[in-house]
């Protein structure tokens, strides 16, 4: 194994930081042990060791939408919510709601 000589930042913000710390902090490690294991893993097997799946055509579509400025504002986050005469097929405990940042 080489000697590190870079070094790399990771943004993230400071709740989940403190979580993370907590666990690895369980398991013997440090974060900037998790982020090594992780970049050597990848290098090593040429992949992320865990799944990433690329968007399908209709996120795609909707992304460049988006990027475009070819979007509308919702009134509210139960705009998102499917529709009313769904009720009875929607299972709330699994229900979630994704937000994505481009920030970083």
């Amino acid at each position: 194994m080489s000697t590190a000589d870079t070094c790399d930042c990771a943004h993230i913000d400071s709740d989940t930081k403190a979580r993370l710390a907590g666990v690895l902090q369980a398991m013997g490690l440090f974060i900037s042990d998790a982020i090594r294991r992780l970049m050597l893993c990848t290098a090593d097997q040429l992949r992320l060791p865990f799944a990433v799946k690329a968007p399908d055509a209709a996120s795609r579509s909707a992304m460049a939408d988006l990027e475009a400025g070819r979007s509308s504002r919702l009134d509210s986050a139960e705009s998102l919510r499917w529709p009313q005469n769904w009720r009875n097929h929607r299972n709330p405990e699994t229900e979630v709601l994704l937000c994505v940042s481009q920030s970083c």
